[in-house]
């Protein structure tokens, strides 16, 4: 924890019995020593903390990486400037000894209208307010200490939204390498889809306007799911990103939970995206017209899914450069599979992998166009992926959106 938090806001409260009185001290004299114990194990940490957009700080429990002490009260209040700038906090540790209804230790984060109180043990936790204030408060009790938990809250670093919406438009340079991880927000459209306090994706889509993700029906997402929006490390929550609920999950009306035919999906979001002027977040662009010859067309697939056939998952966002296939070649690898609706891409183990579903394929060229969302990848990734055609469903996307798709109109350098 940063020493210039400032001093404790919550002192605990010490029983000292009554000055007095003779027989309150020999009581207390006589107390066995585990109890004395106790009393040096109480502890006070947090602190008030301003953060400015983009800022971060690092908290963590007493003593942390050891066992935390017994006894503890710590409390942080976080706000931000200007107000009502979203706060992340993410955690890359936290075990706690776990209780019924977390009566015991716990951690408990507050925003002024929504509390998580939180114990056990628990892999990738992230949280976020979009209220400006976040209170983050720790307590434990005189038995089972653990290790405790170590997290990093960030404000989020969006600038002032443009009055202008520039579709396809990447960041960083233009260099692609197949396999390797992309450069911060060099792709502003990939999105992040994960649950509730949770920050590991199980899914991708794209921005396709200011309230509508596009992904893979076969996610299965629900109603109050996190999109993450503006994310490249997942892991560190670097840069700040934003999370924001699902509210509604559209599903095409003749998707096929078995073969995966018409596998695509809009998401409406709980809240709208704000398009920086730097581009750092932004929609993609979507198709006006098939391409007569889709063969050995250049494109490229983003996503944080696995990076090998051990299903590592990278923390970064990766990016890989594929060819499209034709569907003689297609069906060599999936026959009997393809339907009109699906086109492969990529070659042997290069291309997408489990935890890629739902994110985009798009031009190589700018702007940048999405032709293909992931859909159906093998066990092992061992062969060509197959991908929705998104011309196939723009007037599917433009119905079920209504006239909220405006930033992503469609151009003429599309692909079926």
């Amino acid at each position: 924890m940063n020493p210039a938090l400032g001093p404790a806001l919550v002192l605990v409260a010490l029983a000292s019995g009554t000055p007095e009185s003779v027989r309150a001290r020999n009581t207390e004299r006589a107390r066995p020593a585990r109890q004395q114990l106790l009393r040096k194990g109480f502890t006070n940490c947090g602190g008030n903390v301003e953060l400015k957009p983009g800022d971060c700080e690092e908290i963590h429990s007493p003593n942390f990486p050891n066992k935390y002490n017994r006894n503890a009260r710590c409390l942080w209040k976080f706000t931000t400037h200007p107000p009502n700038t979203p706060i992340t906090i993410c955690c890359d540790v936290f075990q706690l000894q776990k209780s019924l209804r977390c009566m015991k230790d716990n951690v408990i984060f507050t925003d002024g209208e929504d509390k998580k109180k939180l114990c056990g043990e628990r892999l990738n936790l992230a949280w976020q307010t979009h209220t400006g204030v976040l209170n983050v408060s720790f307590k434990s009790n005189s038995f089972h200490q653990n290790k405790g938990f170590n997290c990093t809250v960030c404000a989020s670093d969006s600038p002032a939204t443009s009055p202008y919406c520039t579709c396809g438009m990447k960041n960083n340079g233009r260099r692609i390498i197949g396999g390797a991880p992309a450069m911060v927000r060099q792709y502003p459209w990939h999105v992040g889809i994960t649950k509730e306090l949770k920050k590991i994706p199980f899914c991708g889509g794209s921005i396709i306007s200011n309230r509508w993700i596009l992904t893979a029906a076969h996610c299965g997402v629900r109603v109050n799911d996190i999109v993450i929006v503006g994310a490249h490390d997942w892991c560190n929550c670097r840069p700040p990103h934003m999370r924001i609920p699902v509210k509604q999950v559209v599903l095409h009306k003749d998707y096929n939970a078995k073969t995966y035919k018409n596998d695509i999906a809009l998401l409406e979001l709980s809240q709208e995206i704000p398009f920086p002027a730097d581009n750092s977040i932004a929609p993609i662009c979507l198709p006006d017209r098939p391409l007569d010859d889709w063969q050995e067309v250049d494109a490229i697939a983003t996503g944080w899914g696995s990076i090998n056939r051990l299903g590592i998952r990278p923390c970064v966002l990766h990016h890989v450069f594929i060819k499209t296939q034709t569907l003689p070649d297609c069906l060599a690898t999936w026959p009997g599979e393809i339907f009109d609706s699906m086109f492969c891409a990529g070659v042997n183990v290069k291309g997408t992998c489990s935890g890629d579903s739902g994110g985009p394929l798009f031009t190589n060229e700018e702007p940048c166009v999405q032709f293909g969302v992931t859909s159906l990848v093998a066990k092992l990734c061992d062969r060509p992926q197959i991908y929705t055609r998104v011309f196939k469903f723009v007037p599917w996307i433009k119905e079920a959106c209504g006239d909220s798709v405006t930033c992503a109109p469609n151009l003429p350098m599309g692909i079926a």
